[in-house]
């Protein structure tokens, strides 16, 4: 299934990421993909890969910095659209782009 929804993909089949940030709570990356059914105005969403740490279960917290490595070696040099980020991440946001990572900052308005 993949690989008809990457054949479908809007954005030329490159993923866009998401994070959830957590220090004492988990961490979350996730590699989504974005197509569209043939005559059906909603778009859908394919989770294909997940990223997940939990410093608390780990005993060990991770640095922004170390978050930035793992998304790095999770993203694996594949190309992407962006990686969509809590506005409240400053910290993470900052690591990010210093190291060229394209960051968007998530929209966390509740409609």
């Amino acid at each position: 299934m993949p690989i008809i929804i990457r054949e479908n993909d809007p954005h030329d089949g490159y993923p866009i990421y998401g994070t959830d940030y957590g220090v004492y709570n988990p961490h979350v990356y996730l590699e989504v993909y974005k197509y569209s059914k043939k005559g059906d105005p909603i778009p859908y969403f394919y989770v294909d890969a997940e990223y997940y740490y939990d410093g608390r279960a780990n005993m060990k917290q991770k640095t922004d910095d170390e978050y930035v490595d793992d998304f790095l070696r999770f993203n694996d040099s594949k190309h992407y659209k962006e990686c969509i980020v809590d506005p409240s991440a400053s910290s993470l946001i900052t690591a990010m782009r210093k190291r060229g990572i394209a960051v968007r900052k998530a929209n966390n308005d509740v409609q």
